[in-house]
């Protein structure tokens, strides 16, 4: 495979997982030499053929996939996370008769300051009401450091 072929591979594989290729990007995963030059239409050709246009959105993949030890990654995870976490307790609360009147809610906006959560908390008017999400962790090459890390709590 010449280096025409691996840079094009590259790209399309970038394309499917991120959901779209944007000029700059193309920019920085080519090689200098292929930019502005007859090259450049055997990359656009190859797009084309892969049905990714520059810039249009490409579903992402939604696959949960297990890294090392007990970890998983997938797409909307803390979402689907924090559902299963309701669902549970919910489950929890049903089998120990708990005398009280429960409303759960699975609302969205919830990285913008929880508001789909906040109006119907309102709309309900409940006496107290709890937000869950989860937060980055911040221990991948690519991340701002933080004190919050994988398996930490």
């Amino acid at each position: 495979m010449d280096e025409l072929d691996s840079a094009i591979e590259k790209v399309i594989e970038y394309g499917k997982t991120k959901g779209s290729v944007t000029w700059d990007e193309l920019n920085g995963m080519l090689p200098p030499e292929i930019l502005n030059t007859d090259k450049m239409e055997a990359v656009l050709t190859s797009l084309v053929k892969n049905n990714i246009q520059i810039g249009d959105f490409i579903c992402p993949s939604t696959k949960t996939e297990s890294l090392y030890q007990d970890k998983v990654i997938g797409k909307a995870f803390d979402d689907r996370l924090c559902a299963t976490s309701l669902i549970l307790a919910l489950k929890y609360m049903k089998q120990h008769n708990l005398n009280a009147n429960v409303v759960a809610i699975f609302s969205t906006q919830e990285e913008v300051g929880c508001r789909g959560a906040k109006a119907a908390s309102y709309q309900i008017d409940s006496d107290v009401s709890f937000a869950l999400d989860v937060t980055d962790s911040f221990d991948t090459p690519t991340s701002f450091k933080d004190d919050v890390k994988i398996g930490s709590g």
